[in-house]
């Protein structure tokens, strides 16, 4: 993993991620984003611009 270099050490990093990761719940949630909920997206948002 190119990751666990990003904190130094790649055996204190994985043992630390598996300390905070070890009692982990997931959440799936559904539906649209409340952050995004007012934004609305324009064309020239959508499209990049062509030079």
């Amino acid at each position: 993993m190119n990751g666990l270099k990003l904190m130094g050490d790649p055996v204190v990093t994985t043992a630390l991620l598996d300390r905070i990761l070890e009692n982990a719940l997931c959440f799936y949630l559904r539906g649209g984003s409340y952050r995004l909920k007012d934004k609305t997206i324009t064309k020239e948002e959508k499209e990049p611009v062509k030079e």
